[in-house]
């Protein structure tokens, strides 16, 4: 079966709103449009385009309505281009014929690193089979969907580096099948303790660094048995570090530099039992307070810019071979650093208790 000529429109239309001077879409009507570069089709008799991938491609224009009338597309990748623009009226299936005919079949909506603006409408709610949905790095701006935990099916969601306001939903905590979260570097407020974190079993990365939350630590987070990374720096929560992140055995990431966080001693007393963590950022806390003296189990630690006072404790000399392992860890720290826009890291490596 040939391609759908509807749908094959609607792509004429999307790439008449598009050009790359660098990497050009060659969609030539002479061939069948389920045969164009990044375009997949279905198997059925009417040959339905089901996915658009073309990231990368410094695809600049604006993002076209059209792509609305692809009503079997499940996966829409246009990630790292230069698209600009504000995002197309009801282009979160907000019209009505697509929930008529329950067509909204999209499942991973790629659109990160882009120039794109305008707000996240409500209406992506009714995206029920969505599992990713990754805008980061655009100039988005408004609030969350207040029904975002309509999405039951969401595993990844990642809003990053956008201009995002208000407070986190707390129907978010609905999408119970999330792994990954990323809200880090917008303009998010509000108490934490409020969400209820105990709901997300299953997830593995919670970054909501970089915005400007208040309140207590939220220990419901705790709950979230398996985290591996959580990320809460830059932002202006109080309170300690509860003993319950000692439950998280999988952990390997934990940063809350530029908080105003108290006990340094008993923070560090609690993260020696976490045997896996290898990453810890607590710069920036725990003003004048005293330096704690349980560091004998620590290779490398930075705690910067906290005005601890005292005296450093004295601990065995290394190895030759501790002093080798101990490069390493910091060569492979720094890379990890800067992979990820860290601005400060405390390395912590080979708990020994």
């Amino acid at each position: 079966a040939v391609c759908n000529s509807q749908d094959q429109e609607s792509l004429l239309w999307f790439s008449g709103n598009v050009s790359s001077s660098v990497s050009p879409l060659n969609w030539n009507l002479s061939i069948d449009c389920c045969s164009w570069e990044g375009i997949k089709c279905d198997d059925t008799s009417e040959s339905d385009v089901t996915a658009i991938s073309l990231p990368l491609r410094r695809l600049s224009g604006n993002l076209s309505w059209s792509v609305q009338n692809l009503h079997r597309l499940s996966h829409l990748d246009l990630s790292h281009n230069l698209l600009s623009g504000p995002l197309p009226p009801g282009f979160f299936s907000a019209l009505d014929h697509l929930m008529i005919y329950n067509l909204s079949e999209l499942e991973q909506l790629f659109l990160p690193a882009n120039h794109l603006t305008g707000k996240i409408d409500n209406s992506i709610t009714r995206l029920k089979k969505l599992t990713l949905l990754e805008l980061y790095s655009n100039h988005l701006e408004g609030e969350i969907p207040k029904d975002i935990g309509h999405l039951s099916s969401l595993q990844s969601l990642q809003l990053h580096v956008n201009n995002i306001t208000g407070t986190v939903p707390l129907s978010l905590t609905n999408c119970t099948k999330l792994v990954k979260l990323n809200l880090r570097i917008n303009r998010l407020l509000g108490n934490l303790t409020e969400l209820e974190f105990s709901q997300l079993k299953s997830l593995r990365i919670l970054d909501l660094g970089n915005n400007s939350f208040t309140g207590d630590v939220p220990e419901k987070v705790f709950s979230c048995k398996s985290l591996k990374a959580i990320r809460f720096a830059g932002n202006k929560l109080t309170g300690q570090i509860s003993p319950r992140v000692k439950e998280l055995e999988s952990l390997t990431f934990l940063a809350f530099s530029d908080n105003i966080l108290t006990n340094v001693t008993g923070a560090l007393s609690i993260l020696q039992r976490c045997r896996k963590l290898s990453i810890l950022m607590l710069a920036r806390n725990f003003y004048d307070e005293t330096f704690p003296s349980n560091l004998k189990s620590l290779e490398l630690m930075d705690l910067s810019q906290n005005r601890l006072v005292g005296s450093i404790p004295s601990r065995e000399p290394a190895t030759t071979s501790e002093d080798d392992e101990l490069k390493r860890t910091l060569v492979a720290g720094s890379a990890i650093g800067y992979l990820f826009g860290f601005s400060s890291i405390l390395f912590v490596r080979a708990w020994r208790v």
